[in-house]
């Protein structure tokens, strides 16, 4: 009986562990803008505390910002949701769209890939979720879809690439994100469910269930044999 309960109580901490997912919290690599034109535009832009203006700059150019994470390698990804500051908003309200993107991180950081083709790849493709931005300041709040969940668990172990195009940017000055050099939030938040070999923190919790479970079937075995 004492043998089949200590079974019990770590398969059932076993379960636990595999059931639960881990929110984790992940700053980028590397964030910036393109134009058709000309790589990496933007103040900082390559770097992670680069400014991803996206929108229309003071002349009317058109830009699409960038934002690349570390995605850690584990278990499956079930929900991820970008948090970004706004900061100026020129001429909103403004539609944010979050984009899949093929053209290799490397590249778009180092600006070797062609300018006008990553241009595109930016703001072009699988749509990953949107987001209206109406006042300087402002965390615009993405939630991403089940297609991003794709990526992502693909992309675990390496590197993701998010491309932001304004879908509403008509004029001169009409963007999102035009002062965004190191501005925060610019984070991605994802739920991972954790791989099956427990940490030390999780062998603790699950020794010190059986040790319970072992006092307990002692107690049940001495009280047996005083009846």
């Amino acid at each position: 009986m004492r043998v089949r309960l200590l079974s019990f109580i770590a398969a059932l901490g076993f379960w636990l562990i595999a059931s639960t997912a881990w929110a984790q919290t992940l700053t980028p690599v590397a964030a910036g803008a393109y134009t058709s034109l000309t790589a990496n535009v933007t103040g900082g832009s390559g770097t992670p505390t680069g400014n991803f203006n996206t929108g229309n700059s003071s002349t009317g150019v058109n830009q699409r910002g960038y934002l690349i994470y570390n995605i850690p390698a584990g278990g499956t990804i079930t929900s991820a949701t970008l948090s970004l500051n706004a900061v100026t908003i020129g001429n909103g309200p403004n539609t944010i769209a979050v984009y899949a993107v093929t053209t290799s991180p490397t590249q778009i950081t180092a600006g070797t890939a062609p300018a006008a083709a990553t241009y595109t790849d930016l703001g072009d493709g699988t749509q990953f979720g949107t987001a209206v931005a109406t006042t300087n300041g402002e965390t615009l709040t993405i939630t991403l879809s089940a297609d991003a969940l794709t990526a992502l668990n693909a992309a675990r172990g390496g590197s993701i690439v998010f491309g932001l195009n304004n879908e509403t940017a008509v004029g001169n000055d009409d963007n999102v994100f035009g002062s965004s050099f190191n501005s925060v939030p610019r984070t991605l938040t994802i739920a991972q469910a954790p791989v099956a070999v427990p940490t030390l923190s999780e062998w603790a919790l699950i020794l010190l269930g059986l040790m319970l479970a072992g006092a307990a079937a002692l107690y049940l075995q001495r009280r047996q044999q005083l009846a």
